[in-house]
């Protein structure tokens, strides 16, 4: 791993295993993106809000504008959809709400798998050919973070999102 990237090793400050129930609600979303082949640092700040859908998946929905680093860039909007769902372990599917006989999968919006939902260890997402690797932290009831580094023959970034619970 070169000087430029992130280590995404977990820190003791992460709950490992926790349920995505924990982050219902909603958050506020400041992700940086650190393009290095672009040599572009590109910045989204808006809202994410993690709900209960009636199928019991959780819904996952991000938007906001997207900022270049030029003073006279126009922000863009963006938004993205997410789901996370339970699944049962194939050799046992006795498993309550939350079971450590149930794990919990990220899908994109269509319903394709992205990365397992395993908060302090690290995933891996291939698309193509380019590789994402990834680590969900979640420090505490107020903030929380994901980090992917994206190598490939195009790409070379990292991305680094803070979600925190707006204030009361």
């Amino acid at each position: 791993m070169s000087d430029q990237q992130h280590d995404l090793r977990p820190t003791p400050r992460t709950s490992p295993g926790a349920s995505p129930r924990a982050l219902l609600g909603d958050w506020l979303l400041n992700r940086r993106i650190e393009d290095r082949l672009s040599r572009e640092i590109l910045q989204v700040t808006g809202t994410t809000e993690i709900s209960m859908r009636e199928d019991g998946r959780i819904a996952w929905s991000e938007s906001g504008v997207l900022t270049r680093g030029a003073a006279d860039a126009r922000p863009i909007p963006v938004r993205r959809e997410l789901l996370i769902e339970r699944r049962a372990r194939p050799l046992d599917r006795q498993g309550g709400a939350d079971s450590p006989d149930e794990d919990w999968m990220v899908l994109f919006a269509d319903g394709r798998d992205f990365h397992p939902w395993t908060p302090g260890r690290p995933v891996v997402h291939p698309c193509g050919e380019d590789r994402y690797d990834g680590l969900v932290e979640i420090l505490d009831e107020r903030e929380w973070r994901v980090t992917w580094e994206v190598i490939g023959p195009a790409k070379d970034m990292t991305i680094h999102s803070v979600l925190t619970a707006p204030q009361a």
